[in-house]
């Protein structure tokens, strides 16, 4: 994967003999697919479809049932994907806030976020 990232970011080595060919395959279909043939052309919201589609393909392979790449949304790290989860709960009908279930202990994100986006922590203790 390293090799992979390192082609797709410097293109320009995908004619170096050092690299095996599979892993230069797998960075010329990313770089396709990537709006202008780099990784930092803007993308699509949920990220770059080509990797959906690898991600798509793995869990199906994982976990032996189709994954359809179009309900997939990459994110930069844990924070911003939880941050965008609880974003979408933030609309309140009849006033009654949207609940969200976290663990105690829990990862203080969580009831950060729910506060911020006011909404209603419900604590489910999590036992060993």
């Amino acid at each position: 994967m390293l090799q992979v990232v390192s082609l797709c970011l410097m293109p320009s080595l995908l004619d170096d003999d050092t690299f095996p060919e599979d892993t230069k395959e797998r960075a010329r279909g990313i770089l396709a697919g990537c709006r202008g043939g780099s990784l930092g052309a803007y993308s699509d919201s949920p990220g770059i479809e080509i990797i959906r589609r690898h991600v798509a393909e793995y869990i199906q392979r994982r976990d032996g049932h189709p994954s359809c790449w179009e309900n997939i949304v990459l994110c930069a790290g844990a924070s911003e994907g939880i941050r965008g989860t609880m974003k979408m709960m933030i609309q309140h009908d009849n006033g009654i806030k949207p609940g969200v279930m976290i663990p105690i202990p829990q990862y203080p994100l969580y009831s950060a976020t729910i506060a911020e986006f006011n909404l209603h922590q419900v604590c489910v203790t999590v036992l060993p």
